[in-house]
């Protein structure tokens, strides 16, 4: 990058997801992930981070209604 004068960028990362509850009215699922990030500038300096991320969703089905809930953390 010419701007941030950045060499090399590097990402690792991995995740996961599960159907814990999948019943014709209802469904449960979560979700997860990590990464690592290092970056290379030419001036030197190297920068390193750590990301994660968690999710829940949650569904639930009535004859005239639908409820949906969902959180997600970073």
């Amino acid at each position: 990058d010419q701007f941030q004068r950045l060499d090399l960028r590097s990402v690792l990362g991995t995740g996961f997801g599960r159907n814990v509850i999948r019943s014709e009215g209802m469904t449960l699922d979560f979700l997860g992930g990590a990464s690592y990030n290092r970056e290379a500038f030419s001036n030197g300096l190297t920068r390193s981070i750590a990301e994660g991320l968690f999710s829940e969703e949650f569904t639930k089905n009535f004859p005239a209604l639908q409820i949906r809930q969902k959180f997600i953390i970073y």
